[in-house]
């Protein structure tokens, strides 16, 4: 039995490390020296959650709640804290740094046994539940140490400020086996088609064989897959010479959404997770969701793998109608899943509503009235999951055939337009067709190409203009810290954000430009109160930030945003070799940090511009 104080200890000596190697290495030997249960819940604590993204299990704690609990252990009021927060820039080190001259009475608990007292906080719900929260946060603070309190604070608000992403988890994983670029590979598949972190550390800790890992880390309906992801170029030309004949489709601005419509049986496959007897969604679902057939379950899943199922019941009713149809035509099939496009969608006038307006629609209260003030469709572009077997490694134009088939069923699934130009003039005559239309662009899609889950290949290719600019496209970044400002920006208490991309070949996010423009009042203070939930006192070790740009408030990678820009330019000062010209923030994205654009894309994209 391995004790919570354990881990919390090991957590606190990640912190000193500033290698990533050295990091990934320390995690490996740690983790290999657990269960293979305590394994999975220690990489579902590094990424504060106690499951993985698609499982609904919040904590709904905020953080006054944290702060009263705070005052009443710490004999302190909320002036004080709120002082000592900003000191420390955390509340876990508060209540380390300040429980450990009050001689609390502690208690050694196990791993589970924390991970146990968690999910009471998670049950908590309905009237009175912020009392019992505040009740169970209390009473397992007062029996910890301070250094496993600090941690439980984290993990209880999602900020665990280690710099260790899912990637290292994996990387570490699969550094103690014999081949590490075979293990790396396996690893990263399974986890793209579990999309559970956890689960695949518990495969490698309970099994030497890979092979163990590669049969068991598979698709399974009701889970989400990471989606297919696409790469960018900057001339229609460039892309024929890519895919000679391509299929071009519109690229709509809205909600990348995974539907999975199937039969629910006995969950052989998920009774193996440690989080699965601890979620009560048949009960759960059958209520909210299902009105007739008590074994048709439909899940949509956002590109960021968290269950939007509640959010639309009008795409649920119709994924839920073209189930009844299908398994009627195949009625020994187990699962049909698809990939597509939730856009805001007016009836009266048939236009699209802005991008913001359909985001409106992602929340957890008011739904109908949000229904009715923002309609939506699904606007749905492939399957990925047909009859009893995954589609992914066959070709878009026979998945493309079996998605005719849910044509017409219901005026809320609609199919995204197929287009075949034979020469670029025609598919420039579709873009600007569709640019008229008010959408951002089109993309190119080869017939031929095969469902690859998380990965960039040049067989999808999306195509933006942006007019009598240089760079075409937008370029998603993530913010590593902000500079307080002068001026009338002082009173803000920002005045320019430094942002980073991601580096998949190395797993670290490097600098690539200051952006302070295109930013109103509101948005400013929008951006302050988002950011300071991120606040971290150090350098991670997966983020590469020059001294000369070093901010005045570092961040934790985890607020997405995206930009425009003049153009790409090297840089001698920034971590990517790459500046942006003039950048310019235009909204925030539903990403993961890791989501986006790549140093790879920066690269190709300068190539193009440069000629």
């Amino acid at each position: 039995m391995t004790t919570f104080l354990k881990v919390s200890t090991f957590f606190e000596e990640l912190e000193s490390i500033s290698s990533r190697l050295e990091l990934r290495n320390k995690l490996a030997d740690f983790l290999y020296s657990l269960t293979p249960i305590e394994g999975a819940i220690t990489t579902y604590f590094i990424t504060g959650r106690l499951t993985p993204k698609f499982v609904d299990a919040e904590f709904a704690v905020s953080e006054k709640t944290i702060i009263h609990v705070l005052e009443d252990l710490l004999a302190k009021d909320e002036t004080e804290i709120k002082k000592l927060k900003q000191q420390y820039n955390d509340y876990g080190n508060i209540f380390k740094e300040l429980a450990t001259s009050r001689n609390l009475k502690t208690q050694r608990f196990s791993i589970e046994d924390v991970y146990n007292k968690l999910w009471k906080l998670v049950k908590a719900t309905g009237k009175g539940s912020q009392k019992v929260k505040f009740d169970l946060i209390k009473k397992l603070l007062s029996s910890t140490s301070p250094v496993e309190g600090k941690f439980i604070i984290r993990i209880i608000l999602g900020r665990m400020r280690l710099g260790i992403s899912e990637r290292t988890i994996l990387d570490a994983l699969s550094i103690k086996t014999e081949n590490f670029k075979t293990a790396k590979e396996i690893a990263e598949k399974a986890f793209g088609l579990t999309s559970d972190i956890g689960y695949i550390t518990s495969l490698f800790l309970s099994s030497s064989n890979l092979e163990t890992v590669k049969n068991q880390g598979n698709f399974t309906p009701g889970i989400p897959i990471a989606a297919k992801l696409v790469e960018r170029e900057n001339t229609i030309e460039n892309i024929f010479k890519r895919i000679p004949n391509p299929y071009e489709e519109p690229k709509y601005d809205g909600l990348r959404c995974q539907a999975h419509v199937y039969l629910e049986e006995d969950n052989q496959v998920l009774t193996s997770r440690i989080w699965y007897k601890y979620v009560n969604t048949d009960a759960r679902e059958t209520l909210i969701l299902l009105h007739t057939e008590s074994k048709l379950r439909v899940k949509l899943f956002s590109r960021n793998l968290e269950n939007l199922t509640p959010m639309f019941p009008e795409i649920v009713e119709g994924f839920r109608k073209v189930g009844q149809q299908l398994f009627k035509t195949l009625p020994d099939a187990k699962a049909f899943v698809f990939d597509g496009e939730i856009v805001g969608f007016n009836p009266n006038t048939g236009e699209f509503s802005p991008f913001t307006d359909t985001m409106t629609r992602r929340r957890k209260y008011n739904v109908d009235k949000a229904a009715s003030e923002t309609p939506v469709k699904i606007f749905t572009f492939d399957v990925i999951f047909w009859d009893n077997a995954a589609l992914l490694d066959t070709p878009l134009c026979k998945r493309k055939k079996l998605l005719e088939k849910i044509r017409n069923i219901h005026p809320d699934i609609m199919l995204t337009p197929t287009h075949t130009p034979k020469y670029s003039k025609e598919a420039e005559k579709l873009f600007l067709d569709y640019i008229s239309e008010g959408l951002e662009g089109v993309i190119f899609k080869d017939p031929n190409s095969l469902y690859t889950p998380g990965l960039r290949r040049f067989d999808w290719i999306k195509f933006k203009r942006a007019m009598k600019k240089e760079l075409a496209d937008t370029i998603d970044v993530v913010a590593l810290g902000y500079y307080y400002g002068t001026g009338k920006w002082a009173k803000f208490g920002i005045g320019a954000i430094l942002v980073g991309i991601y580096d998949e070949e190395t797993d670290r996010y490097l600098t690539i430009t200051k952006v302070g423009t295109g930013i109103t009042e509101e948005q400013w203070k929008m951006l302050k109160k988002t950011l300071d939930q991120y606040k971290i006192s150090r350098q991670l070790p997966n983020v590469e930030i020059p001294k000369q740009l070093m901010p005045d408030v570092l961040l934790e990678p985890a607020v997405v945003m995206e930009l425009e820009a003049d153009e790409i330019t090297k840089s001698p000062t920034h971590t990517a070799g790459f500046a942006l010209r003039f950048p310019r923030f235009k909204r925030l994205r539903d990403k993961d940090p890791t989501q986006t654009t790549s140093l790879k894309e920066i690269k190709e994209m300068y190539a193009e511009i440069k000629g």
